[in-house]
Parts: structure tokens; C-alpha cells; sequence
């Protein structure tokens, strides 16, 4: 960014935070509004603070809400947090999208964006400080689209975000292997074993990092054959999209260019894994260079694909890093425990 002084390549330069201590008052808490049209699973927390921002969290595909519950001890004592299951993940409601016409998927991009903006818009209503966005892969793909159209957000930060550019064995031998294993006429409990290996060998950049209860939460999307056949359809349509959103030369979208990305209306901060096998480091820096002037970049040293859930303190800490340089409206100092 041109006013904060985070390098535009980094590893190194985030807030050293501790967690909170423990307080009961400030533990996550769960309920399920209708917003947007679709019953959504809600994880939210008030750190007590008049003023302190809004941190509204995305998470990524066949994950959920509960991928923010390391990161969220690192910062509730400074923000207030939203998370939400987004519509057909975790316990949320089944994402509604039909055809275009009576032969062609309607797009499932601006379904989402539709759910994004009603979860905004409820906070914004709720809440008088500034509201933050944060996604990771497919939730930071929504948030890079939220930032080109929302300049009320006060930033942006996106962790691996889908939509700059997948490497391409994902929506091949992935996704081809995992709709065999969809296929397999066995109950959920003899399949979670396969979903745990694709996982451990694709999202962190060491196994162990997504182990235990992490990982139940990432599998507890699928319940059975049906659900992930489902999430893969939705899959194969926001892979074929997402070509769209940042277009290169490698790569084209029909009829489009690099250069027709929108500039971002807001500031951006993109983490990226120096070991995601999702998401290359190069396409963080060429997606910034086409978002604007206020975007800039981290490389997160032995992260791979899911920051917030592999290496939480630490991604905590770029967090509050811009947040304060971006001066938000009452942030308090932060302090190591």
C-alpha cells in the first residue's frame, strides 16, 4: 500500500499478540439469523470496546465458520468477529443457484456476492465502527470482490484467495478424484479417511498443522456422499469463474484482458503461503498489481494454503498490523501476553 509502511513482500513483519486471557464474556458464540435468504450458522463475539471494528470472516471451500476459532483468540480482545458459514457449507442452508437458461448453470459468484453484501449490510446496521472483510480461498475470493465494489469497507484482507489463480492440476486429477470417491456406495465414516488424505497432501504446508479438531471441521461439510457431490458441482462452477475475475495471458477469460481487473475501492492486503500448493505467490503479486496502488502483499514463510487455521498468531498478527496502520477507529494498542 502507499501508506502503510508493511513491505510489499514480506514474512516477517506482523504484530507479535498474544491471546486474550480467558474470558467467558468473550468466547464465540453461535445462532442461526436468516440473512440474505438463507438460514446461516453464525459464530460472533464482542470484545466491549465502543468503537473497535468489525472483523467479518469468510471461509474457504468445504470449510466453515469454526476455521477462525484458532485466529479468533488472538484477536476478540481488540475487534468485534463475525463468521458465518457460507450457504451449502457447514450447517448453513444449501446455496440456491439454477440455470441461466434451460441449458446453461447460472453463475455462482454473484449468488454469493448477493450474501456477502446482506451479512455486510447486517453488520453495518448492528455495529457503528468500521467494518474489516476477511476471506481465505474461496471466502477470499469474495472478499477481493466485495473490496472492487464496497468502498465502505475500511479494508480488505485476503488469505489465498481462489479467484487469482488456482494452479491447474486442481480442477483436474482433484476434483476427478474426489467425485470417485463421492461415487463410492459407502456411508460418510469409511469415505472421511479419503477426504483427510486429499486435504493433509493439498492445504497446509505440513500435515500435521491441520490436525484434530481443525481438521473434523473442514470434513464436517461433506456428511455423506450427496453433500459433496453437491459442493463439487458448485466446485467445477466457481473454478470455470473465477478465469473471469483476474484474467492473464496464460490463462484467458474470453474477451478479456489483465488489464480489465477492476481497481479495488478499498485497501487490500493479500497473504499468500510461500508453500500453498492452491496459489502461487507470483499470481498474489500480479493480482496486487492489478487491484490498485493500495494493495499490498505478504509471504507468509512454511504456510500453505489456509494461514488462519496453520499458523494463527502470526496471521493475527499482519491482521491488527494493517489494521493499525490503516489508523481504524478504535483499535486499541496491542500487547503480547
Amino acid at each position: 500500500m502507499a501508506s502503510t509502511s508493511l513491505p510489499r513482500i514480506s514474512g516477517r513483519s506482523g504484530r507479535d499478540v498474544g491471546p486474550h486471557p480467558p474470558d467467558a464474556g468473550r468466547q464465540l458464540t453461535t445462532d442461526f439469523p436468516t440473512i440474505g435468504g438463507y438460514r446461516l450458522r453464525r459464530l460472533s463475539s464482542e470484545c466491549g470496546l465502543d468503537g473497535a471494528p468489525t472483523l467479518v470472516m469468510l471461509h474457504g471451500f468445504s470449510d466453515s465458520a469454526d476455521t477462525w476459532r484458532p485466529m479468533a483468540r488472538y484477536l476478540r480482545h481488540r475487534a468485534h468477529l463475525v463468521a458465518v458459514d457460507l450457504p451449502s457449507f457447514g450447517r448453513s442452508e444449501q446455496l440456491q443457484v439454477g440455470r441461466a437458461t434451460p441449458d446453461t448453470p447460472a453463475p455462482v459468484y454473484p449468488e454469493l456476492d448477493r450474501v456477502v453484501d446482506a451479512v455486510l449490510d447486517h453488520v453495518d446496521a448492528s455495529t457503528p465502527g468500521p467494518v474489516v472483510l476477511i476471506g481465505n480461498s474461496l471466502g477470499g475470493a469474495l472478499t477481493l470482490r466485495a473490496a472492487r465494489r464496497r468502498p465502505d469497507l475500511a479494508a480488505a484482507i485476503a488469505l489465498a484467495p481462489a479467484n487469482i489463480g488456482l494452479r491447474g492440476w486442481l480442477g483436474g486429477p482433484l476434483l476427478s478424484g474426489a467425485k470417485r470417491v463421492a461415487r463410492l456406495p459407502l456411508p460418510h465414516p469409511l469415505t472421511r479417511p479419503f477426504e483427510a488424505a486429499a486435504v493433509a497432501m493439498t492445504i497446509p504446508a505440513h500435515p500435521a498443522r491441520l490436525t484434530g479438531l481443525r481438521q473434523g471441521w473442514m470434513f464436517s461439510n461433506h456428511m455423506g456422499a450427496a453433500r459433496m457431490r453437491h459442493q463439487l458441482a458448485i466446485a467445477r462452477r466457481i473454478i470455470a469463474e473465477s478465469v473471469s475475475d483476474f484474467p492473464t495471458p496464460d490463462l484467458p477469460a474470453p474477451g478479456a484482458r489483465s488489464t480489465d481487473v477492476p481497481a479495488s475501492r478499498t485497501p487490500v492486503l493479500l497473504v499468500v503461503g510461500d508453500h500453498d500448493r492452491l496459489v502461487t505467490v507470483e499470481r498474489a503479486q500480479e493480482a496486487a498489481a492489478a487491484l490498485g496502488a493500495d494493495t499490498d502483499v505478504v509471504v507468509m514463510s512454511h504456510t500453505g494454503h489456509c494461514p488462519q487455521s496453520e499458523r494463527p498468531r502470526k496471521t493475527a498478527g499482519y491482521v491488527l498490523r494493517l489494521l493499525e496502520d490503516r489508523h481504524v477507529t478504535g483499535l486499541p494498542p496491542t500487547a503480547s501476553a
